[in-house]
């Protein structure tokens, strides 16, 4: 489990138009049942996890106040690449196909984390 609060922003002819603020999560489904220890939606999984254990893996983030999903899509080892977005230190862009108004849509997604 990763949660943390950002800003999400959706790339539209060339232009970053921002989609959300809210706390996005990464929600893994373990192949075996999960250690007692992580079953709490708050905690998150340690940096040795062994990554063959991860049966599934979903991004899934709601804006503030209205709870509408704007970021819904699953992870796999090759998708989404995840790489530096260029306008700040602490975001990340990607290309992906996103669940979030229903059916799937391919679309670059961009990411800036709150730095506490």
């Amino acid at each position: 489990m990763f949660l943390r609060r950002c800003r999400l922003y959706r790339m539209v002819d060339k232009v970053w138009k921002e989609r959300g603020v809210g706390e996005m999560k990464v929600l893994v489904m373990p192949k075996s049942a999960a250690p007692a220890q992580y079953t709490n939606t708050r905690t998150e999984l340690p940096a040795d996890v062994d990554v063959g254990a991860i049966d599934y893996a979903r991004l899934l983030m709601r804006r503030d106040q209205v709870l509408k999903i704007c970021a819904n899509h699953t992870i796999t080892a090759e998708v989404p690449k995840f790489n530096p977005l260029a306008s700040a230190a602490n975001g990340l862009c990607w290309v992906t196909e996103d669940y979030s108004e229903g059916t799937g849509e391919i679309m670059t997604l961009g990411i800036k984390f709150k730095l506490y």
